[in-house]
């Protein structure tokens, strides 16, 4: 009967081992966004909001007490609806999903910091970024905090924001001036530390840096640069580069949710209570494109809400083509092109300059919306005249054509024939003017340009030495919409203003 009872007394104690060990295990999901953009209502291929929000919400509803969510950047600038409210429909949406957190992404920039600043004193949570200061009293912005501890069932969790410091040349450089962006992992490394002293146990990088992730499952970017360099870190949430990504890079979980709205981003985590360290990492992404949900009713009211003023703007007719006008800001578009005659001819200008970014995609043949314009054209740009020398030219053709890290530069009033296989400094093989002339080293120009290159964006710096500069302050869109008035219907396809030359022969570069 003895031996029974130690029989019984062992298993219990068994039993209560395995309960102790089980409680130990503490499950948590970080849900992740990024590079959002203003996608707020449902087209093409971005799902919208009210589908997203039924995404979160029933992954949220399998561990309603372990789940974060976090947004990487992005999320505010890109959408008609969104554009003509400076972002206050998107934090609204923001507010309604209960997000946790957001990493400032180099277009949250691109209204200037008192809009930025109005948008986050609108937000239920933090907007964060540990690597911009101002230069002058070296503090970060007042508006903005390095990072934040959360705490889901008992853990505390650090998530420090970093944004890339592509920002000082892919965001308007006036409306970043005065600000330093500093070296991500560095940043990362001092607050990680810092929020550790805190009481912080698990530390996520809320990042708006780029990964890329090939078919092998191998990451690279700037996103798995800084990894390699983290100390302590086990999360980082990537965006800015529109990729799905979704693995790991030294032990690090690395995730990031395409663009749109159309991914939703998941990192699992099991957290041990009693050694204070992560067991286990899942990284994985869900295409909301491919595997749709149902809308969520309540997010759906609320798009339907904020569109209902500006439905009937956004629905106008404002042009015609009788083609697709394509555009992908690392070829040499259509409609890149058709925007740069526009420019051209709308203030009589020898040349016209555009950054393959400054138009976001292309437009359809047959009816053109004004929604579908401010899709392709979102930033409110104007056009900049200067005089420039060929020389000063030449440059920025060598700069801008077939340039992987900005896109590939649009321009108007130039026949050029190029070597993309050829170095920097040596692509150029020759300029002419659209009137067959051959470009002047010594004779000077007048070129127009959009006000973000104009102030050295994208590196496009050749701009500022050149003479007699001069902001219009007219609005590039504006010019289109005046130019889509004009020719009814649009007849353009491209033309053979660039030509790669591939030993003796000429070419049209790839195309969109």
């Amino acid at each position: 009967m003895r031996q029974w009872g130690r029989i019984f007394l062992l298993c219990l104690a068994l039993c209560w081992s395995a309960v102790a060990a089980q409680a130990q295990q503490i499950q948590l999901d970080v849900l992740t966004i990024n590079d959002f953009h203003g996608a707020l209502a449902a087209e093409d291929k971005r799902p919208g909001a009210a589908v997203l929000m039924t995404a979160i919400e029933q992954e949220r509803a399998g561990n309603p007490q372990g789940t974060l969510l976090l947004a990487a950047g992005d999320m505010l600038q890109g959408s008609v609806d969104s554009n003509l409210l400076y972002g206050r429909p998107v934090v609204e949406m923001m507010n309604a999903m209960q997000v946790d957190a957001m990493a400032l992404g180099n277009h949250e920039f691109d209204w200037g910091l008192h809009v930025l600043q109005e948008r986050a004193q609108e937000a239920h949570f933090p907007f964060l970024c540990g690597n911009v200061v101002d230069k002058q009293t070296a503090m970060p912005l007042g508006f903005v905090k390095p990072y934040i501890i959360l705490e889901r069932q008992g853990v505390k969790i650090a998530v420090i924001g970093a944004v890339t410091q592509e920002t000082l040349y892919k965001s308007h450089p006036n409306a970043v001036y005065g600000l330093d962006f500093q070296e991500p992992a560095a940043r990362i490394n001092f607050w990680a530390e810092d929020a550790r002293k805190h009481g912080a146990s698990i530390i996520i990088a809320l990042t708006h840096l780029a990964s890329y992730m090939d078919k092998d499952g191998k990451i690279t970017g700037e996103a798995a640069d800084v990894a390699e360099r983290l100390n302590g870190v086990n999360v980082i949430i990537s965006a800015h580069s529109h990729e799905r990504v979704a693995g790991f890079v030294k032990g690090i979980a690395v995730v990031q949710a395409e663009a749109y709205g159309r991914e939703l981003g998941k990192v699992h985590l099991n957290f041990d209570s009693k050694t204070k360290t992560v067991q286990m990492l899942s990284a994985s992404a869900t295409d909301l494109v491919a595997h749709p949900v149902p809308p969520e009713p309540r997010m759906q009211e609320l798009v339907r809400r904020q569109e209902e003023p500006i439905m009937a703007l956004k629905e106008q007719t404002v042009g015609n083509s009788l083609y697709p006008l394509e555009h992908s800001r690392n070829v040499f578009s259509p409609l890149g092109q058709w925007v740069a005659d526009a420019m051209r001819s709308s203030v009589q200008a020898d040349i016209a300059f555009l950054n393959g970014g400054g138009v976001r995609l292309g437009l359809p043949a047959g009816k053109i919306s004004l929604g579908q314009v401010y899709a392709a054209l979102p930033f409110d740009n104007t056009l900049y005249t200067v005089q420039l020398s060929g020389k000063q030219i030449r440059k920025i053709l060598e700069h801008g054509l077939f340039n992987q890290n900005f896109g590939m530069l649009q321009f108007s009033g130039l026949k050029v024939v190029c070597d993309p296989d050829m170095p920097e400094g040596a692509r150029i093989k020759e300029v002419r003017l659209a009137s067959g002339d051959e470009l002047a080293d010594g004779k000077h120009y007048l070129v127009v340009a959009n006000d973000f290159m104009a102030a050295g964006g994208d590196g496009y710096t050749m701009l500022r030495d050149g003479v007699e500069g001069r902001d219009t302050y007219i609005f590039l869109r504006d010019i289109v919409l005046r130019e889509m008035k004009r020719q009814q219907p649009i007849d353009f396809t491209g033309d053979e203003r660039l030509l790669e030359r591939k030993g003796d022969s000429l070419r049209l570069p790839d195309a969109a």
